[in-house]
């Protein structure tokens, strides 16, 4: 059973450093070509991130203190049901 936080108990030590979620990484350079409209349209200069680093967050599953294996599992197995349902 999952640990109930408290809010009478001072929260964690140090800082949560670990994000969980579930992303897609859309196909055929859909990301990189967006990121080149908004760099044109908007006279930006910035460098883009290279483009297997693209994604679209689905969901978050929260900031954690290390990767919760058991949480990661739960995640992973739901993102695979889902996107076999599609």
């Amino acid at each position: 059973m999952p640990e109930q936080l408290s809010l009478l108990e001072p929260g964690p030590s140090r800082p949560l450093t670990d994000g969980v979620f579930l992303a897609i990484f859309p196909p055929g350079g859909a990301m990189s070509t967006a990121g080149q409209q908004q760099l044109s349209r908007h006279r930006l200069r910035g460098k883009l991130h290279a483009p297997e680093r693209l994604h679209v967050s689905l969901i978050g599953f929260g900031e954690h203190d290390g990767l919760p294996q058991r949480l990661v599992d739960k995640v992973r197995g739901r993102g695979v049901s889902l996107f076999r349902a599609v």
